[in-house]
Formats: C-alpha cells, sequence, structure tokens
C-alpha cells in the first residue's frame, strides 16, 4: 500500500509539472519556437532538412497572438504580423528595381514556389508529388525529342532568375554571354561532342546571327530539330531529296541558291551560272555544313579549311580572289569561278568579260528614265497648308528598287521624276492620319508605269483630305540627321506587312543609319523583325522574312553592300507582351535595327 501511494504522489507530482509547463505556455506573451516544438504541436512545421531561420529563431517573427486561450482555438489565437508579400519583404529584397520581373513574385505570391517553414528542397521550394517546381507553370520541354542540358536536369535556375532580372526573360546576363558560361568549352553529349563555340567567336569572320545571341538558330529549351535548331536545319553530309538541305538557313538566305540555275542573289557564281545550284540541287544535295562554319571562320564567307567525310576528314583549300575565288577540296580538282568569267579550271587563265558587250539594265539607264509621278493634297481653303507640309507621302516599288516618302510643298504638291518602268504604290502615312484626325477619300493608289514614254501616267493622283476637327498642331517633316550609336537597338512598331516599309520614323532611320555605316566602314547592321500572333507559324515567318527584305534592299539601294547587312525573321517566336489583347499584338509587330561594330 505504501509502494502504491509513493507512486501515485510521483505520477501526480510529474501531472502537476506538466500541466503548469502547460499553462505557462499557454499565458506567455510571446512564444518562442523551442516552445511551439517543444510543445509537440507543431512538429510538422520543421520536418524538412532546410528550415526558414525565423521556424528555428522565434515564431512570433512572422505569428502575432491576438487571443491568449492558446492552443483552444486550435490556431485561431495567432495570425500573420503582416500581409504577405510585405511580411517577406521584410527580410527578402528580391525584386531591386529590375525590369524583368517573374509573375508570381511580382504579384507578391511567394507561397506559390516556397514553403514558409521547412523543406528537403533549397530555398524551401515546394514539390508537387515530384514535379519540379517550374514546371508547375512551364512545360517548356513538352514532347520533344531534344531537350537542352539544365531543362533535363530541371536547372532552371542555370539561365535563369527565379525573381527578377536586369535582363529581358529573367536571363542572369545577356544572352550570348550566359550561352558561353557554358559552351566556352567542348561539351560531351549522348553520341556527339558540342564544339567550342568560344572559340568560334575569336574567328575573323561570325556568322551574324552569333553576335547577337543563340536564339536567332536555337531554341533554348527543347526542339524536334537536331542541335535544338528552331526549325528544320539537315546535318547529315548528303540530303536524299534533291534541293532539300533543310528551312532554317532560308529564314535568312534567298531560296534562289536552291530554286535558280542563274540565281543572282548570290556572289558565288561563275559568270550567270549559280554554283550553289550545282552544288545543292541534284540528287544527293549537299548541306550547306560542308562548306561553310555556321559559327564562325577565318576564312571569307564563313568557307572551312577542312571539312568531314565519314571519317576522313578533307581540307577544302578555298581562297577569294578579286570577283571570284578558288576551291581545291578533297572533293575535285582545283577550280575557279569569277562573276565575270567562263566556269574554268585554275590552269587555265581566267577570262573576264571587259570586251563583252552587256545587255543594259533598263532601270539603269537614266536617258530612258522619263516617267514621272505627281499629285497633289487638296484640302478645305479654310485649312492652314502649312501645319500639313510634314505629312508623310510614301512611294514604293512593289520590286523594292525604289522606297522613299516623297516632300510636299507649299501647295502640298508632290512630284518624283525619273522614274524606272514597273508597279508603284503611293500611300499616306496612317500614323500622321491618326494625328491630324483626317480622313482622306482614298489613302492609297497603285500605278503601273508600263514604258518610259508614260509620262502623263500619274499627274492626276490626287489625295481629298476631309478632317474631324481642324488641326491646330504642325506635323513634324522628316527629321533628317538622326543620332546613331553602335550596338543601340532602335525599336519600329508597323501595322502590317504592307504597310511596314511606310512605318514613322524608320525611313529616316535608315537614311541616317546609311550616312552612318558610310562614316564606318567596318560596321555592319543587324535587323530583326517580329509578327504577332495572327496567322500560322509558316505564315508569320514569311511575312517577317519578307519585312527584313525589304528593309535590306532600301539599305542596299542607298549603297550599303549587302555583306554588310544581315536581316531575320523570326515570326511570333519572341512576342514582348500577351497577343490576347489589340495593344500587345501592336507592341509584338516590331522591327528592331542594331549597328555592330566589326
Amino acid at each position: 500500500m505504501d509502494t502504491f501511494k509513493k507512486y501515485t504522489y510521483i505520477a501526480s507530482l510529474i501531472a502537476f509539472v506538466l500541466i503548469a509547463s502547460l499553462f505557462g505556455v499557454r499565458t506567455q506573451d510571446k512564444t518562442t519556437s523551442n516552445s511551439c516544438l517543444e510543445s509537440g504541436c507543431h512538429t510538422m512545421v520543421s520536418r524538412g532538412w532546410f528550415k526558414h531561420v525565423p521556424v528555428k529563431d522565434d515564431c512570433t517573427n512572422c505569428h502575432k497572438m491576438v487571443k491568449a486561450n492558446h492552443p483552444e482555438g486550435t490556431g485561431r489565437e495567432y495570425e500573420l504580423a503582416d500581409k504577405v508579400p510585405d511580411l517577406c519583404n521584410g527580410c527578402h529584397d528580391v525584386m531591386g528595381g529590375d525590369k524583368s520581373k517573374h509573375s508570381p513574385a511580382a504579384k507578391g505570391e511567394c507561397l506559390g514556389c516556397h514553403d514558409p517553414h521547412s523543406s528537403d528542397l533549397r530555398n524551401l521550394l515546394k514539390t508537387e508529388a515530384g514535379k519540379p517546381i517550374c514546371l508547375k507553370c512551364h512545360d517548356v520541354a513538352g514532347k520533344e525529342m531534344n531537350v537542352h542540358g539544365p531543362v533535363k536536369k530541371n536547372e532552371c535556375s542555370t539561365c535563369h532568375e527565379p525573381h527578377s532580372s536586369k535582363y529581358n526573360k529573367l536571363l542572369r546576363n545577356e544572352e550570348d554571354k550566359l550561352c558561353l558560361s557554358c559552351h566556352n568549352k567542348p561539351i560531351k553529349a549522348s553520341n556527339h561532342t558540342i564544339e567550342d563555340i568560344s572559340q568560334k567567336l575569336s574567328s575573323k569572320n561570325v556568322h551574324d546571327p552569333v553576335t547577337s545571341g543563340c536564339t536567332g538558330c536555337h531554341t533554348p529549351h527543347a526542339s524536334k530539330n537536331k542541335s535544338l535548331m528552331s526549325s528544320d536545319f539537315n546535318t547529315d553530309i548528303y540530303v536524299y531529296e534533291k534541293g532539300k538541305t533543310g528551312s532554317l538557313c532560308f529564314t535568312c538566305h534567298s531560296d534562289e541558291i536552291l530554286l535558280k540555275d542563274k540565281a543572282q542573289s548570290t556572289g558565288f557564281r561563275n559568270g550567270d551560272m549559280n554554283l550553289h545550284f550545282i552544288h545543292v540541287n541534284r540528287d544527293k544535295s549537299r548541306n550547306c555544313m560542308i562548306c561553310h562554319d555556321v559559327h564562325g571562320s577565318d576564312g571569307a564567307h564563313l568557307i572551312k579549311s577542312s571539312t568531314r567525310f565519314a571519317k576522313w576528314s578533307l581540307p577544302i583549300n578555298y581562297s577569294q580572289i578579286q570577283d571570284g575565288g578558288t576551291c581545291k577540296s578533297g572533293c575535285h580538282d582545283q577550280l575557279s569561278y569569277n562573276i565575270k568569267a567562263s566556269f574554268v579550271k585554275s590552269s587555265e587563265p581566267i577570262v573576264e568579260a571587259k570586251d563583252k558587250a552587256q545587255p543594259k539594265d533598263k532601270t539603269q539607264d537614266l536617258s530612258k528614265l522619263s516617267s514621272t509621278i505627281k499629285g497633289q493634297i487638296k484640302v478645305d481653303p479654310a485649312i492652314n497648308k502649312s501645319l500639313i507640309q510634314g505629312l508623310g507621302l510614301n512611294l514604293v516599288n512593289i520590286d523594292t528598287t525604289i522606297n522613299e516618302t516623297l516632300p510636299l510643298d507649299k501647295e502640298l504638291k508632290f512630284q518624283r521624276s525619273n522614274l524606272p518602268i514597273g508597279i508603284y504604290n503611293l500611300s499616306l502615312n496612317t500614323d500622321d492620319l491618326d494625328e491630324l484626325k483626317a480622313k482622306p477619300d482614298k489613302i492609297s493608289f497603285q500605278v503601273d508605269l508600263k514604258d518610259s514614254a508614260s509620262v502623263i501616267a500619274a499627274n492626276d493622283i490626287n489625295f481629298d483630305m476631309k478632317f474631324d476637327e481642324i488641326p491646330t498642331k504642325k506635323i513634324e517633316p522628316i527629321v533628317k540627321n538622326e543620332i546613331i550609336n553602335f550596338n543601340q537597338t532602335r525599336t519600329f512598331n508597323y501595322k502590317n506587312e504592307k504597310v511596314a516599309m511606310q512605318t514613322k520614323g524608320l525611313n529616316n532611320y535608315l537614311n541616317s543609319a546609311n550616312e552612318f555605316m558610310k562614316a564606318n566602314p567596318k560596321a555592319r547592321i543587324m535587323i530583326v523583325v517580329h509578327t504577332d500572333n495572327v496567322g500560322s507559324t509558316q505564315e508569320l515567318q514569311k511575312i517577317s522574312n519578307n519585312i527584313g527584305k525589304n528593309i535590306e534592299n532600301y539599305l542596299t539601294k542607298l549603297g550599303i553592300n549587302i555583306r554588310r547587312i544581315f536581316s531575320q525573321g523570326k515570326g511570333s517566336l519572341f512576342p514582348v507582351k500577351s497577343s490576347a489583347t489589340d495593344k500587345g499584338k501592336a507592341a509584338n509587330r516590331r522591327i528592331e535595327i542594331k549597328i555592330l561594330k566589326q
């Protein structure tokens, strides 16, 4: 009996201590994390390998007691000390002043990605049934066959900042520098080795798309094409379908080199014989990589020093000569070509056709260019004509040999003489019309100058103008000398393909760029055209290619060598805003132009 009383006493004493301890926890003004965890009620919050510092320190850093009867209300006696994300921002300054912000971070949805107490993943990241946290929202790989290494390993933060960045798309660095942080050494892939791309950038000649980044040709996450190419590109030695070497190269380069045996869009020709066509358009076509390095080369035109055939490496031995070149490869004996000569072996003299009478180009024979387009913009006599003299009036030849803005005189008359035969579009700049609140009877005319005698073909092109209100602000005329700087991107938003060349300020910029490039002979100009998402991928790619080609032609007509111009259409692949709204679509329809140092 005494023993029973003894144990009863001890049990009662232990129970009293526990009750007193529990009572003490409930009545404390400040609850420490140790007390919360030691009570046995909140041990779940700290079971992860990585613990939030306040969990180790003091729960009241984030929680505050509002009632003193905890734990009777199962947690309702406590609430957060502040709202999320203000509570998180008290310790974590993750946004800074960066321009590119991750949407959840910008909206303050910290708990969408992070567990506030503990996690088995670093940075307290959440996981959902083993699914990587980024893939909860971003399915960047999809079902594509080829996946970029970091994406395959779920290492999104290798390239992207999780919260904000001063670079677009939350990138950790400028695109070219970011890619070269890994591709500055050979990388072993599953069945081949990816070359050191940084070495290519130190070559004498670098492929223009490479100078602005890698996404001109590669998709950064995944692709159905080899080497993460953005469109079809064949890397095999031969292509067993006549003339089909892949479409990627021809998003920038003219496909005439495949389709025409006498294409003039290539300098690789002997007289008028297209030598690209001879090499490529056959039953066993060669692909571009047989002769050209797609990143950079010390050889002219990106010609390699050697090429592979099965296990062998064959020399190319290409050298550039005046108006042509010489090649002695492992495929054939030494041959030379000259754009003014017949196709001959190098042992024979290269015959230049200096004495041969050449047919005259009608568009260049100034004695016959007598066609004229002229007319007038007619307005109400009460309108002050000086307010409208800066109105943009665009003249475009459909084959882009002429693309310019016509000036208006004091009577709002215009005239363009010495025009070659062809079809011309004459139109008003719609941006200026919106600014003037003007409504013309017709916004554009098409004129067919059929021969050099059509001097009166366009005498009666007049635009009758009506206004919602009488203009009081003068339309500024074209600014002639725009300040141009190296590596400065200028963006022009266009309305559609037909009027892209009429985009306000574009022609003026191109004219200024022409003068800048004449003063800087080693400068190159890069044109990148983007579209909205209205249409199929193929259609949008073609539209952006066409606009880029038109700008390229405009510059060549000003006298810039085609080799100094790089134009590329990217279709709808790289929007800057959501295309769900008209405003977003308008922002995505853009032309980006940059002048680069060599």
